[in-house]
């Protein structure tokens, strides 16, 4: 019985010390671990004096949030903030003078004519050149205006003079004169993603430098402008873009711009648009250069063959439903002095086959005014080749 109890007691001492054994190695692994991800991170690298933690990790293509995620878009904004600039325009509309029917046969015609008035505009921009003074915005920010003011979130402002305007793409460059001013840095729309972190700055309603936050919803939207103007390769986001936002800057998490804003749906929640930054760059050096661009076209209306199914295989004779249907010819246009007809079914430029309409406009915009381009089109049973010569089309601004 007395060994019994020797043997007990010296198990229970054994466990004692085996559990404080545990518990020290336990504490000395939990420092020794926080000492290396204090000095390494969680990405294994050494970390310099002073450096702050990762504000966004990447695992693959997919964005993970950390705490730090709410500093990383402060930061952006101050980057880009300074740059962001208020856009006040002032332009003159035709209105008919408010006088009573009742007076027609009495004063002269000259009474009723319209009259203009003076009408005023809010909008948004972006200092791309702090040496030229080059602002980007949207074209209708500044179309017709007879004056432009120009006012920074440091409280200068400035007269602003329009260097060139597109309506096709709605991108304007606005030159201010003055020194020591901000820029912004552009980024590159080709690597965006989905997801990505999307912040709007701008003057919605005229409350300046008002910041949205959001992600990049889509990627290569099209949407119809108020003008008729059909707008491509734009970027979706779910950041607040409201009136006066337009031509304000879109920025990633790092502060460069990404987009220029330009529309909304209005009759929905966190749906708006944005041009994106690469086509924004290319169309403002042009205007830079030139104060225009020049956009090629062959002045046809068109009807994919596809849309109009059956019937029209059969009643164009068509071996299958591929091509586009020239619905209309535009008088005095590259398409009517090359001879192309109404109801010519386009089935080949250049060689290439044309499936829809929308083949037709994408290979159109590659080429440059002035390229002759050959259509093969079906007519009456018959394969036409027609050479044409492409135009500027006459409402780019």
């Amino acid at each position: 019985m007395q060994a019994m109890k020797s043997r007990y007691r010296g198990s229970t001492l054994g466990y004692l010390l085996a559990a404080l054994g545990g518990v020290i190695f336990a504490v000395i692994f939990m420092g020794v671990g926080a000492f290396l991800f204090q000095k390494y991170g969680s990405a294994g690298e050494a970390a310099s004096p002073g450096a702050t933690r990762p504000i966004q990790q990447l695992h693959g293509n997919i964005s993970v949030v950390t705490p730090e995620s709410g500093d990383a878009l402060t930061a952006a904004v101050k980057r880009v903030g300074p740059a962001v600039a208020n856009i006040d325009t002032t332009y003159h509309v035709a209105t008919d003078p408010e006088l009573p029917d009742m007076f027609r046969d009495v004063l002269p015609k000259e009474f009723f004519d319209p009259v203009p008035k003076e009408s005023k505009g809010k909008g948004s921009g972006v200092i791309i050149d702090s040496k030229k003074g080059l602002v980007l915005t949207n074209a209708h920010v500044v179309t017709s205006a007879t004056t432009i003011r120009v006012s920074l979130p440091d409280k200068r402002e400035f007269e602003g003079k329009v260097l060139g305007s597109d309506s096709l793409t709605d991108i304007a460059v606005v030159q201010i004169k003055g020194k020591n001013l901000p820029q912004a840095e552009l980024g590159t729309s080709r690597d965006l993603d989905p997801g990505s972190w999307a912040i709007a700055i701008g003057n919605p309603y005229g409350y300046q430098n008002t910041v949205t936050v959001g992600v990049v919803s889509a990627l290569d939207r099209k949407l119809m402008a108020p003008g008729g103007n059909l707008l491509e390769h734009l970027i979706q986001t779910d950041a607040s873009i409201n009136p006066g936002n337009s031509g304000g800057p879109l920025c990633d998490i790092r502060g460069r711009v990404i987009g220029i804003n330009t529309a909304i749906v209005p009759y929905a929640q966190g749906i708006g648009f944005s041009i994106a930054v690469d086509q924004a760059k290319e169309v403002s050096d042009q205007l830079i250069k030139h104060g225009k661009i020049k956009h090629p076209y062959i002045g046809v209306r068109l009807q994919d063959v596809e849309e109009l199914g059956k019937d029209a295989i059969q009643y164009f004779n068509l071996p299958d439903n591929e091509g586009a249907i020239v619905v209309t010819v535009e008088p005095k246009s590259p398409a009517e002095k090359a001879g192309v007809q109404k109801g010519d079914v386009i089935r080949e430029i250049d060689h290439k086959k044309i499936k829809t309409s929308e083949d037709v406009v994408n290979y159109v915009t590659t080429r440059k005014v002035g390229d002759a381009i050959s259509l093969e089109v079906w007519r009456k049973n018959a394969v036409k080749i027609l050479k044409l010569k492409l135009g500027d089309r006459p409402f780019s601004s």
